[in-house]
């Protein structure tokens, strides 16, 4: 008999999440008791983000703590365990504790944001923190810098080396934006292994790459952070070709996942920092790859929402969870490229981001200014009757509203240490 005919999916879920967590129930004891898991507790689990799911912890333990008399001390217990699955996944996550003689509460953080507690508010007396490794500092963003905003159009129905060269020529050429010599970071879009439009093409890779071969670029690498459903950037990648394809053309490859992560304070109205690979730093010259597509949840996903690749999986829990359009603005405000360019020779017109309706536009778009291009983009899907622009007008007058705001600091401009 199927589980599915006897219980309902809510259940299975909570099912599903309790048998996760209970590999820590006793290392979520020693916790509890003043006691920081020990190495016996860890283990050797393949993926950082395998099997973990905040919302359903969060129902678990919403369940549990409705149960009479043990309720809250059950509750308690779980989202010690939840700590403790987030700890040993490298998740920048805290956790405070309290209640004397017997523990009353527990309460864990993701970058700051509440997103399990159970029992009372009593002042903390034990908070045990799992960083992210590596060192951790604030990243100067790139900011716009209120320079050159065109806009390059091609229309192509063919070789898109041919297209990408003209558009890198109506910007006065790629040697006007990756001098000689420079490390060049390209981050495409494969949120998922979907074909295009949904993820970057390979033909705009090697196109792109060959610009750069030609302009006499150092280094240059691939960088990406796929959607965490999915599991591990290097398994997505792999079913996409990438990392053939990298090594035919002697790319850098770049797992976002597997990278040390640092702190990026930005000034957004819900973020405050975000947290990105610490190899950003690395590299010369940021160029984005960008799809036009339609997003069920964003509206749009085109240039401010490409920072998401860049962001640490536990943040984006908190990304998800309230203000998304104004998240995904603030967010935008990290990572500034040099370049950016929108492939719309074909886009999704609805659905998306992996699957949707498929409009074939045939036009390539580039600029060094991200909102300006991100503007270009929304008309351009509006004129094929795109569904959910709003949402990304939305999301470009937020971040233009913040660049624009006080204590914003531009590039060239001095800012006090």
């Amino acid at each position: 008999m199927r589980l599915r005919s006897v219980f309902s999916r809510n259940t299975l879920r909570r099912l599903g999440a309790a048998l996760r967590l209970a590999r820590w129930w006793r290392p979520a004891g020693r916790l509890l008791h003043g006691t920081p898991p020990t190495a016996d507790a860890q283990s050797d689990a393949a993926a950082p983000y395998d099997s973990l799911l905040v919302n359903r912890m969060r129902d678990l333990v919403r369940v549990a703590g409705r149960i009479p008399m043990i309720g809250r001390g059950l509750a308690v217990r779980l989202v010690a365990a939840s700590y403790c699955e987030l700890a040993r996944k490298g998740w920048h996550c805290v956790l405070h504790v309290g209640g004397s003689p017997d523990v009353s509460h527990a309460e864990l953080r993701l970058h700051g944001a509440r997103v399990l507690a159970a029992g009372g508010d009593a002042p903390a007396e034990l908070r045990c923190v799992a960083s992210t490794g590596g060192s951790v500092k604030r990243v100067p963003a790139r900011w716009p810098d209120g320079g050159d905003s065109t806009v390059a159009r091609v229309e192509t129905g063919g070789d898109l080396r041919d297209g990408v060269a003209e558009l890198l020529e109506q910007l006065g050429g790629i040697s006007q934006i990756v001098p000689p010599g420079a490390s060049v970071l390209l981050k495409p879009n494969f949120n998922s292994y979907h074909a295009p439009p949904a993820s970057t093409s390979l033909e705009m890779l090697t196109a792109v790459v060959g610009e750069l071969r030609g302009a006499g670029a150092s280094q240059i690498a691939l960088g990406e952070c796929s959607a965490i459903a999915l599991g591990r950037t290097r398994e997505v990648l792999g079913r996409t070709g990438v990392p053939e394809w990298a090594r035919a053309h002697d790319v850098q490859l770049r797992y976002f996942d597997e990278e040390q992560w640092h702190r990026c304070e930005v000034p957004g109205r819900h973020f405050h920092e975000i947290i990105i690979p610490a190899c950003v730093q690395e590299f010369d010259r940021i160029i984005y790859l960008l799809s036009a597509k339609t997003h069920h949840q964003a509206g749009v996903s085109l240039g401010l929402k490409m920072t998401i690749g860049f962001m640490h999986p536990a943040q984006r829990v908190e990304l998800h969870c309230d203000h998304l359009t104004e998240r995904i603005a603030d967010t935008s405000l990290a990572v500034r490229p040099d370049l950016a360019i929108l492939d719309a020779t074909r886009c999704f017109i609805s659905g998306g981001p992996a699957v949707g309706t498929v409009a074939s536009p045939g036009v390539l778009l580039a600029s060094r200014d991200l909102e300006a291009l991100e503007q270009q983009g929304l008309g351009l899907l509006d004129e094929y009757g795109a569904i959910g622009l709003d949402v990304g007008e939305e999301q470009l007058r937020s971040v233009l509203a913040l660049v624009d705001g006080a204590g914003v600091k531009r590039e060239g401009q001095q800012e006090e240490q």
